[in-house]
């Protein structure tokens, strides 16, 4: 038995020690980021730039990553949508990396959404180019209509979107967005035609982005569908680890279970289990009552009650201006001012991802509909552009702020 747990001991070892060995040899480099904040940085090819490796969340202005010459480390605000990248090899030079304010000079997400009737589209694609990057994502019925583009250049982006329809591939007229650093990046196409959608999802009770990544992007720690990456040595020396672990003990308890027969069946008797009992014989037959017979009901008979004068149809009195939510339900919009936010002071307090406190304003004033932006984070967008003025709403017109997209009924 001491021979045994001896050569446990050692293959315990070896197999660390063996872990170790495998890991890919990456250094640590210290990082000092400009203040305190979420971040989350990542490794890239040169020349690659939305494929992202290796994803660690960290927050305050002090972190320490692994990194590997020959690559591209990067860091992302994930509080301000603003990114900074810097060689590998350049930050080894120095042994330590310091980006400034002014390094943060790309955008670090580009959110894409694609509806119909306020409804999620089931499948899609969708293509993002700035300058010469460019690449192209598949929307499936699970991204809930959303597609997210990572590490991106500022600049001007042509964003499009083709769909199937009718046996063919249709495409949608290209938005033209800018993209900066430091402001949100979202863009809204609403398909006329009539394809397949899927039903909205609720938004998450935490404001944590659901948003699945573009193809050739990796999930970043923290959100849902984000799973840490880990090399294929080391779940592979994981399980042998487990393994030698689990024949120890099992081997363990055999000898004791051969050593000490009895004291296993007085442990097996205080926990409720007879070990005389003889597992080959057949169960008893189960007691099954004699269904009681069914009763005849008889009715008396009854004069049939007479059908009075039918009624009037109501009269559906004319709708109002409204806005309707991708559910059907609708909110009616009598005169005057309605300001729409997530705060208690809001006069229509609504909850979702990017919502403010006091998001926007709508005025209804002989029946024309207007809607002001309230200087809100994530802005305020009609048809899929952003506002920067009062904007009227015609009947028809798809008004989104943040998460949440209502239609303007008439």
């Amino acid at each position: 038995m001491h021979r045994f747990l001896t050569c446990l001991i050692l293959a315990i070892v070896s197999l660390l020690a063996a872990s170790a060995w495998a890991q890919d040899g990456g250094r640590k480099l210290p990082v000092q980021l400009p203040s305190d904040g979420s971040w989350t940085f990542w490794l890239r090819e040169p020349g690659d730039p939305g494929r992202l490796q290796d994803p660690l969340d960290a927050t305050g202005s002090e972190a320490e990553v692994t990194v590997r010459p020959g690559l591209i480390l990067g860091v992302a605000d994930r509080e301000s949508n603003r990114a900074a990248e810097i060689p590998v090899d350049e930050a080894l030079k120095t042994g330590s990396w310091k980006p400034t304010a002014g390094s943060f000079n790309r955008v670090a997400e580009l959110t894409v959404k694609v509806i119909h009737d306020l409804k999620p589209v089931a499948s899609a694609s969708v293509e993002v180019k700035v300058g010469p990057d460019r690449r192209t994502a598949l929307i499936s019925p699970s991204d809930q209509g959303t597609i997210v583009f990572r590490n991106l250049a500022k600049g001007e982006a042509t964003v499009s979107v083709s769909y199937p329809f009718g046996g063919e591939t249709k495409t949608a007229s290209p938005v033209k967005i800018s993209l900066t650093p430091g402001e949100e990046a979202r863009v809204s196409f609403d398909l006329q035609d009539k394809v397949d959608t899927v039903t909205p999802e609720a938004p998450p009770a935490e404001s944590a982005s659901a948003t699945p990544p573009a193809d050739g992007e990796t999930p970043v720690p923290g959100r849902p569908g984000a799973p840490q990456e880990r090399s294929i040595w080391g779940n592979l020396l994981g399980f042998l680890l487990g393994l030698a672990v689990l024949a120890g003990i099992g081997y363990g308890l055999y000898a004791y279970f051969k050593k000490s027969p009895d004291q296993v069946k007085d442990l097996m008797k205080q926990a409720g289990l007879n070990p005389d009992d003889n597992p080959g014989d057949p169960p008893a037959a189960p007691t099954v009552a004699k269904p009681e017979p069914i009763k005849q009901i008889v009715l008396d008979d009854a004069a049939p009650t007479p059908i009075g004068a039918p009624m009037a149809a109501p009269v559906s009195a004319p709708a109002g201006p409204a806005l309707i939510a991708s559910d059907g339900s609708r909110r009616e919009l009598s005169p005057g001012s309605l300001v729409l936010g997530r705060g208690d002071d809001a006069d229509w307090t609504v909850s979702g991802e990017g919502i403010s406190r006091r998001h926007a304003e709508l005025r209804v004033e002989s029946g024309r509909i207007t809607v002001s932006d309230l200087g809100s984070t994530n802005g305020t967008w009609v048809n899929g552009r952003r506002i920067d003025a009062e904007t009227v709403l015609q009947p028809g017109d798809l008004l989104t702020l943040g998460s949440l997209s209502w239609r303007v009924g008439g």
